[in-house]
């Protein structure tokens, strides 16, 4: 598990932290890692059929990349426990108004609008995207590093617990 938890958190924290913006474009469910993914982007596109969420509860788990801290910073504290709390699947387009999805698009869309924004912001002055994605992130980071650990530690527990145990052969 340990293993596993930090080469999760290593990658998480790239995306996040890269100084190029990053684009998710969500073509169907981004459920648990998969949500964590979403959170560390910049720009997050979906598709009209596209679902998120955090269910990891039903396993009697938490998120482990970094989502019980980054929902909270992105999607404001009740959301978050919400999603975080009960397991749901919430269609994407839910997330227009909490600010997480940028916009929702036909299926045949997806890609063409994430690469048209891709490049709408490569032409853009690189240092300034840099500085710009560096600025927004500082506003919003609290104490992320604490919360993080604290994440690790909770979930470590859980996994080694007679119920992590259990619901992870059952999901297996």
């Amino acid at each position: 598990y340990d293993i596993f938890q930090a080469a999760g958190t290593r990658m998480y924290a790239a995306i996040e932290n890269n100084a190029k913006p990053v684009i998710a474009a969500v073509n169907g469910f981004a459920l648990g890692g998969g949500m964590e993914l979403v959170l560390c982007c910049d720009f997050v596109i979906a598709n009209q059929f596209a679902k998120l969420g955090l269910p990891e509860i039903k396993l009697g788990l938490i998120p482990g990349g970094g989502g019980t801290q980054r929902s909270v910073a992105k999607l404001g504290r009740n959301r978050a426990n919400f999603l975080l709390m009960t397991g749901a699947i919430v269609p994407a387009s839910e997330f227009v108004t909490a600010g997480l999805v940028n916009e929702i698009v036909d299926v045949d869309s997806l890609m063409p609008r994430a690469l048209e924004l891709a490049g709408m912001i490569a032409a853009e002055p690189a240092a300034a995207i840099e500085g710009l994605k560096r600025l927004t992130a500082h506003a919003v980071a609290g104490d992320l590093a604490a919360g993080l650990a604290m994440e690790r530690d909770i979930l470590g527990d859980l996994y080694r617990g007679e119920i992590g145990q259990r619901r992870a052969r059952e999901f297996a």
